[in-house]
């Protein structure tokens, strides 16, 4: 039965070297970056100037911090309106809820005050509905007397705004019951938009601030409403990053700023001595929603050799330290030689007390 034994376990000392025998060289893995048609970017193939723009693009996004965050469901914004009360070059044109008084010099009687309706329309006596939505006052005094010129012989009528709607006192009295007067915090809702008052709804979602900016004040300008804004980014929420594999706290982490995937998988408690940093998996998404993934030799980071390695990580993104050859290796053996040679054993002392209780 020892001669058994010692076969099964030269056997498998035998396969164990022949494994061994098949394990890849110490050269690290290829960096690399495949799209979603499978195409493959070797990193460290880039020229010059290519690695030059991804080392300052990471520059900037730590050093920028919020400009160059990209917005995600959840995150909060703060808008500050700025009103201006400059007199407007052209003349006031009439619009719904206005109050108009309306004055026929020479028929009294059918001067009357009336209130532009919704649909931009007002009601006359004897004419019926009219639009007034539009016009200058000057403009739909012109229109009665056309109107009204085959009942009165030259008719003289003037318009007169009493009451207003401006975008002034309807933004006046939308913020009224915010606190902070002017300033409104706006939270980014789960399908991506912002709702600010008196213009539609917009996608914030993957826009930096700036861009945010740049699109309320196109609305407000659309408006006609003489109003701009100012954003700021009150609070990160939803910037989350997913960090699992050979670190000491794997699992989900939201980030306050922007980090790279080392500053990430140094958030997450740093790689274990089982992880390999050099071939590190980043799944992350472009802004056009593209998925990628990429191959990161980040030992090369921390050995200052090539930072540019390094990337910024997008909203969402998954990071993988996966475990190194020696780790896979010894597990594999873990698994199949140590078993093998337990379960020798185990069949050894079976038979030896078998035989015992035999003699």
């Amino acid at each position: 039965m020892g001669n058994i034994i010692n076969k099964n376990i030269i056997a498998s000392l035998v396969l164990l070297l022949a494994v061994l025998s098949l394990l890849p060289g110490c050269a690290a893995p290829t960096p690399t970056d495949v799209s979603p048609d499978g195409q493959v970017i070797n990193l460290n193939e880039r020229d010059p100037e290519e690695k030059r723009q991804a080392k300052d693009a990471i520059f900037q996004g730590l050093t920028q911090g919020a400009r160059q965050y990209r917005l995600v469901p959840g995150d909060q914004l703060e808008f500050l309106f700025h009103l201006d009360l400059e007199p407007a070059e052209q003349e006031y044109q009439i619009t719904v809820g206005n109050r108009l008084s309306i004055e026929f010099f020479y028929q009294p009687n059918v001067s009357r005050t009336v209130v532009v309706r919704p649909d931009g329309m007002i009601t006359l006596p004897i004419k019926g509905d009219m639009r007034a939505a539009g016009l200058t006052s000057t403009m739909l005094a012109a229109e009665i007397v056309e109107r009204y010129s085959d009942i009165f012989k030259d008719p003289v009528v003037s318009v007169s705004v009493e009451e207003y709607t401006s975008a002034y006192q309807d933004l006046i009295s939308a913020l009224s019951n915010i606190q902070g007067g002017r300033i409104k915090k706006v939270t980014v809702s789960p399908d991506g938009q912002v709702f600010l008052p008196l213009i539609p709804s917009f996608q914030a979602s993957g826009l930096a601030v700036d861009e945010v900016r740049a699109r309320a004040n196109q609305l407000y300008q659309e408006y006609d409403a003489n109003i701009s804004v100012s954003v700021d980014l009150e609070r990160i929420a939803g910037n989350r990053v997913f960090v699992f594999g050979e670190v000491k706290w794997p699992g989900m982490l939201t980030l306050q700023q922007a980090q790279t995937a080392l500053q990430a998988i140094t958030t997450a408690g740093g790689a274990l001595t089982t992880g390999s940093m050099e071939n590190v998996k980043v799944v992350y998404w472009t802004p056009e929603g593209e998925s990628h993934v990429r191959t990161l030799n980040l030992q090369a980071v921390l050995y200052g050799e090539d930072i540019e390695q390094d990337m910024l990580l997008p909203s969402n993104t998954v990071v993988y330290v996966p475990p190194s050859t020696i780790t896979k290796m010894d597990r594999w053996v873990d698994q199949y030689i140590r078993q093998l040679f337990l379960f020798q054993g185990f069949n050894a002392n079976v038979t030896y007390l078998i035989n015992g209780a035999d003699r």
